[in-house]
């Protein structure tokens, strides 16, 4: 067991010799001593059957008191079936920010092999929508209530869906940490159901016998001839308007 007195006293071992000496002092604390005189406290540990080394910091800036107090939180972590290493890496993540919606879902984003427009019209959803609801949050905190919530907030804005796509767009994020290893499920998963239902306002239609008097109308045109050729080349090819648009 270790005491202040007995690490005032350490010397680094020989100049060539590459193994640090280890000293040991309780519960799988460990003060390795490297040639270079440098002091590191290390925890021993096993997770899952594996053998691992947990790293506390340095000597003397860590105290010996200090470092038996961080010792026990990771064994306290253990005991809760955590890897403490894991939880460290983790924690720093998050501090960093690396793991929010909002830092993921921009690298989703840079990722996309989709138009520019589509890009465009996703963006312009994560800064309004999303962002604003839950971009700082680690992703791994985020509820489906927190997305619907978000989502509910576009329902007034006329764009019918729009709601839908907003989660939509969460979920893609969310399946993109799971496929990174960051979070474990994807909260959007029929999250859709909760909002509401989206009436479908058909278009205005003609009868087949008000096809011959249209096909007139359109021949007697006097307005644009653009226009005119247009609407018949849409008679002809049954064509979408922006179909015909963007035709070449």
């Amino acid at each position: 067991m270790l005491t202040d007195a007995k690490l005032r006293k350490l010397k680094p071992p020989a100049a060539e010799q590459k193994a640090p000496d280890k000293h040991s002092d309780e519960r799988g604390l460990q003060l390795h001593v490297f040639a270079n005189g440098g002091m590191y406290w290390r925890m021993a540990y096993r997770f899952e059957g594996k053998q691992k080394t947990y790293s506390i910091g340095t000597y003397p800036e860590v105290s010996l008191a200090d470092a038996r107090r961080k010792r026990d939180e990771a064994r306290l972590l253990l005991a809760d079936g955590i890897d403490p290493t894991a939880a460290k890496k983790q924690a720093k993540r998050r501090a960093s920010g690396a793991d929010s919606f909002q830092t993921l879902a921009l690298q989703w984003m840079a990722g996309r092999d989709v138009k520019p427009s589509t890009l465009t019209r996703d963006q312009r959803i994560f800064d309004k929508d999303l962002f604003p609801e839950i971009g700082t949050m680690p992703i791994d905190t985020i509820k489906g209530r927190d997305v619907l919530t978000a989502a509910e907030k576009t329902e007034d804005s006329g764009a019918s869906e729009k709601p839908r796509r907003v989660i939509s767009l969460a979920g893609s994020v969310f399946r993109y940490a799971m496929r990174r290893g960051i979070t474990e499920t994807d909260p959007t998963y029929k999250l859709s159901e909760g909002l509401k239902a989206h009436k479908v306002t058909h278009m205005a239609r003609i009868s087949e016998r008000e096809i011959p008097q249209l096909l007139q109308d359109i021949d007697g045109y006097s307005g644009e001839l653009l226009i005119r050729i247009g609407l018949q080349m849409m008679a002809l090819t049954f064509v979408r308007t922006i179909e015909l648009r963007h035709m070449e």
